[in-house]
């Protein structure tokens, strides 16, 4: 299967790393652009661009997906790789594909209160 992941934080991370070293095929990140941290104002990489440069995996940063040239763009990023048209939901039981002309993979926080 081919993914686009999406994701910025650090407990994206591990989700992304478990694609990556998976069967399947991560072919784009798409994470926040950097920005400036710390006293020195220095640009520093989201922690999914990080571990997505680890793997060569191609990383987007559009300034936003919502709206203007740069949602656009980053739209058209997304349409190529996933032209096959199918959807893989995935659950611990296994797994399903889906005829669709969209895909969204999430990373979530399991919560401990939640059975």
């Amino acid at each position: 299967m081919r993914i686009v992941y999406m994701g910025t934080p650090d407990i994206a991370v591990p989700t992304l790393r478990y694609l990556a070293e998976s069967k399947h095929q991560v072919v784009g990140v798409l994470t926040q652009p950097d920005r400036p941290k710390g006293r020195g104002h220095h640009t520093i990489p989201t922690a999914v661009k990080a571990a997505a440069l680890e793997y060569d995996i191609p990383v987007y940063q559009p300034l936003s997906l919502r709206k203007g040239e740069d949602a656009a763009a980053a739209l058209e990023t997304l349409r190529q790789p996933l032209e096959d048209g199918t959807v893989t939901v995935s659950r611990v039981a296994g797994s399903a594909s889906f005829p669709s002309s969209i895909m969204l993979a999430a990373a979530m926080n399991p919560c401990p209160q939640v059975a």
